[in-house]
């Protein structure tokens, strides 16, 4: 009998937590996860510089909104990084940690997914079992594995009826690059064709910039939409790259899997990298316009906001979704012929905290930027270990690679340039690059280190801890910190990281010294010796978050005007005795002052009550 009440309680417990969870997944899921978008379990290049592995090498527990059947995973790592994964159903009972093997990689670059073993999952939480960090990491809780085909089922095409890798779509070749020349897979299966009467803009959600090189990138996107979510092909018809090339995915006739219900007639086009924090390049926009101008005249794609529509507006419309808030405020530019270079308020891309030397409103002036990186003997292919406060010179201008990811820019007159780099234990290094007005030019610098090992002399092992963990192929900007930014007014949240002893509106009582603090615009800092810190964003509301080693994850609610000043306190909560039973409400380490209510929380208690119910039933 009291075996089985031990089960009964063990059961509950389990039950609370996972309403914890839920919890979580309304009110700071972003925050300890990255996930902003459908689907998303974690993204770390939504995590604003925070690493996703914790000292014992543990994630934080995601959650789903909508139960899945399977993890897709896509990361970047070296080799002899292992992760391992686990999983939660709706009965609270978690499976062991089980190795995830890529089934598919390049270089870096890898893909696999894990499978329910049965029913469906609500939870999912990845531990780092060994090797360095990935410097990107995307998981996915995917409901469904294959295309939902409209209409009457299809049959699988013959194999010489399958369009393959050799040959071009409609789209000329001097727009679009054919699929031969990023080495596509033929399509595992048809999914029927069409007639494309409409657009949706998109991005992938990968690193900006990026540490791999497109080719590669296209393959990785290509196997995980193939092997892992089980669809016919890449789900997009065509992507764009961060040096504005464009690249045939599916043939724009035939029938996509990119908006869920509505790919029929539907073109997908997407943005690779993450366009939250970091601007598309006037060459991608004026490309993308071309395309969508071709589309227009060739198959009568109206160019209204009503036929090309970002992919957010499929499903909520919500901040931060597809196709990232940077690419989504230029919809109409996709429509209008892209960008003019007429506003003179709109940055098209390059360093958002401008560069101190050269005027950059002079339009014969480009822009070279790049990041700093440890060259590991593999140049820009491994951009992996960034150098920040590097110093970049050329031609008497300077600058200093920024904290977090090493990015620089030079606004410098049209021309052919020796860029040098240096930083304290490295050797010197030089390279030439060349741009145009009005363009920018990537020329990032590896610099070896003095022993000429090569190797890491003490930097990130697990990638970038201040903002994009990619590298330079020839991207566009990261964004970054937007306090950098002379052109804009800034608002300064500055306060305390407290206990959950202190007084949250004088901040006065225990602190958390050292703790973590960053924005969900992806500004951060670390509090000093007392708790305190300071943080400069861009005016308006602000979710503040704070973590450290110990304690729960707290998050404070901190609005700023522009050049205006906000005191905030943000609140910690010690993780209590692991053999004690956690009060689900307090794990969660919410702040009261935040901004979430009763439409995250009121689910998740109903889903605890309906759980207990089942639990006394089985136990009956």
């Amino acid at each position: 009998m009291k075996i089985a009440r031990r089960k009964i309680r063990e059961l509950q417990v389990a039950i609370s937590m996972l309403a914890a969870l839920f919890l979580i997944a309304g009110c700071t899921q972003q925050q300890l996860t990255g996930a902003v978008e459908e689907e998303e379990l974690y993204n770390t290049n939504g995590l604003m510089g925070r690493a996703l592995f914790d000292v014992d090498g543990m994630a934080p527990i995601a959650v789903a909104a909508i139960p899945f059947i399977r993890v897709g995973l896509m990361w970047d790592a070296p080799e002899g990084t292992r992760l391992e994964g686990r999983l939660a159903g709706s009965d609270g009972a978690w499976s062991a940690f089980r190795p995830i093997v890529p089934r598919w990689s390049e270089g870096v670059f890898h893909t696999s997914h894990v499978d329910v073993p049965a029913g469906q999952a609500h939870a999912f939480q990845l531990r780092l079992a060994g090797g360095p960090a990935p410097s990107f990491l995307i998981a996915e809780g995917i409901g469904q594995v294959g295309e939902a085909l409209l209409g009457e089922p299809k049959d699988i095409p013959e194999p010489e009826s399958r369009y393959d890798s050799l040959h071009q779509a409609l789209a000329p070749s001097s727009l679009v690059h054919p699929r031969s020349d990023w080495g596509a897979r033929s399509p595992a299966c048809n999914s029927g064709s069409h007639t494309p009467a409409k657009v949706t803009i998109h991005h992938t959600a990968t690193p900006l910039p990026d540490s791999v090189s497109v080719i590669t990138r296209l393959r990785g996107i290509q196997n995980y939409h193939i092997d892992s979510r089980g669809w016919c092909d890449v789900g997009y018809h065509y992507l764009v790259d961060w040096n504005g090339e464009l690249w045939q995915g599916r043939y724009e006739t035939t029938i996509g899997a990119h908006v869920a219900n509505n790919n029929t007639t539907n073109v997908g086009i997407s943005f690779m990298g993450t366009y939250n924090s970091a601007d598309p390049t006037s060459g991608q926009i004026d490309n993308v316009a071309t395309l969508v101008d071709w589309l227009h005249d060739t198959y009568g794609v109206v160019k209204d906001l009503a036929h090309v529509k970002g992919h957010r507006e499929y499903r909520g419309n919500s901040p931060g979704d597809c196709p990232g808030d940077r690419v989504y405020s230029r919809m109409n530019d996709l429509i209008a012929g892209g960008y003019s270079g007429d506003d003179p308020g709109d940055d098209p891309g390059g360093d958002p905290g401008g560069d101190p030397g050269g005027d950059p409103g002079d339009p014969g002036d480009g822009t070279i930027q790049g990041v700093a990186f440890v060259d590991q003997g593999s140049g820009t292919s491994d951009m992996s270990w960034r150098l920040p406060g590097a110093s970049v010179s050329t031609s008497g201008r300077s600058t200093t690679a920024r904290d977090g990811d090493a990015f620089w820019s030079l606004s410098v007159p049209a021309s052919t340039y020796t860029i040098s780099a240096s930083a304290p234990g490295y050797r010197s290094a030089s390279r030439t690059c060349t741009v145009a007005a009005g363009q920018e030019a990537w020329c990032s610098i590896g610099l070896v280190p003095d022993d000429g090992t090569g190797g890491d002399p003490g930097g990130d092992p697990g990638g970038d801890p201040g903002g994009d963990p990619g590298g330079d192929p020839g991207g566009d900007d990261v964004g970054g910190d937007l306090g950098d930014n002379v052109d804009e007014p800034k608002g300064l949240i500055y306060g305390y990281v407290v206990t959950a002893e202190a007084d949250l509106q004088t901040c006065e009582g225990p602190t958390v010294p050292g703790a973590w603090v960053g924005a969900e615009t992806k500004e951060f800092t670390y509090a000093d010796g007392s708790g305190y810190f300071e943080l400069w964003v861009i005016p308006g509301d602000h979710l503040i978050g704070a973590s450290a080693d110990g304690y729960a994850d707290g998050a404070a609610h901190c609005p700023v005007e522009p050049d205006g000043e906000t005191f905030c306190c943000v609140p910690l909560i010690l993780k209590q005795d692991a053999d004690e039973p956690e009060d689900p409400e307090e794990w969660v380490g919410c702040s009261t002052t935040g901004p979430h209510g009763w439409p995250a929380i009121f689910p998740a208690l109903l889903l605890l009550g309906w759980l207990r119910i089942r639990a006394a039933r089985r136990s009956s």
